[in-house]
């Protein structure tokens, strides 16, 4: 990993910490800098603005989620592929309680970009398929 890369990685998460504690509006790029360790300027190398910042971290943390979270194989019997996504879910937010937090409060925001929210409706799509696939089934009601 090169400096610009681990700049750029310190910028997520600080942006993490602040947009957690603080929300979007209550959070300016100084305060994401800040808790960076980086001048305010080094932000405007890795993101265009505030926006582009939160677009970039709701992107990386719903990849981890959609990662995080498996829907079992075909082998297994219905219930026990449900039972295998909710502890692969549930295990995703104790692992991960900021980043879990975040998608929880920047969902459905007016300043999510249009690849934000098709990365989140493709998700959406997938987990809905799958719990309509198992109530289908009668794995679940």
């Amino acid at each position: 990993m090169n400096r610009s890369d681990d700049k750029r990685e310190r910028i997520l998460q600080a942006a993490l910490e602040v947009f957690d504690a603080q929300g979007y509006h209550g959070s300016t790029i100084p305060q994401v800098a800040k808790q960076a360790g980086v001048a305010a300027g080094t932000i405007y190398n890795h993101f265009k603005d505030k926006r582009d910042l939160v677009n970039v971290l709701y992107r990386y943390w719903k990849g981890e989620k959609r990662a995080a979270i498996d829907f079992g194989v075909d082998t297994q019997t219905p219930r026990q592929r449900f039972r295998h996504m909710f502890a692969t879910f549930m295990s995703f937010g104790i692992d991960n309680p900021k980043g879990l937090s975040f998608l929880e409060n920047h969902h459905h925001v007016p300043y999510l970009d249009e690849e934000s929210r098709r990365i989140s409706m493709q998700f959406v799509g997938r987990f809905t398929a799958f719990l309509q696939q198992m109530i289908a089934v009668q794995a679940i009601k």
